[in-house]
């Protein structure tokens, strides 16, 4: 299975430190773009999920749902707290992602929890993977687990690799 590990694009910035506040944190321009040049930079690269789960929060919903024109005809976008902020999981989430039983998963969601269990994926103990805003990974896993250790990192894109690659398409 490809596992595609999606950090949300760019957020406007936390005027309060409220729960709901930072439920409600939208994409600015800057990451509709960001979030846009994703999904045309993996349009390109031939990623075509079968679904796209992202956390509930609007700026990962927001993100998602740029990456919406990947998914075939007739799939809606599947949202889990299991993608919330702060609320990782590693061996539940990979439960859920295994239960969706496709070939091409996409998980839109947040740092820490992205990089912790794109780590976890990997095998690398306490370590972190830093995505930044906008930023993807693949990996390749069990179709029938997905344990600590059992993922093979692909590839790994970046806001402005994206950029590059649309704006070389469109020349």
């Amino acid at each position: 299975m490809q596992l595609i590990l999606v950090r949300h694009a760019e957020a406007v910035g936390e005027h309060g430190s409220d729960e709901e506040t930072d439920f409600a944190r939208a994409l600015t321009e800057q990451g509709k773009q960001q979030a846009a040049n994703l999904a045309e930079a993996l349009r390109l690269q031939g990623v075509k999920p079968g679904v796209i789960a992202c956390s509930p929060l609007v700026r990962a919903k927001q993100t998602a749902e740029a990456l919406w024109s990947l998914l075939p005809a007739g799939r809606e976008l599947t949202v889990t707290d299991a993608l919330k902020y702060d609320a990782l999981r590693p061996r539940k989430l990979s439960k859920q992602i295994v239960e969706m039983n496709d070939d091409c998963i996409v998980l839109v969601g947040h740092m820490p929890d992205l990089g912790i269990y794109a780590a976890w994926l990997l095998g690398a103990g306490d370590r972190i993977v830093k995505f930044e805003k906008g930023a993807a990974a693949s990996f390749t896993t069990d179709d029938d687990e997905i344990k600590e250790g059992s993922g093979e990192l692909d590839w790994f894109v970046t806001p402005a690799w994206c950029a590059q690659t649309v704006a070389a398409t469109s020349r």
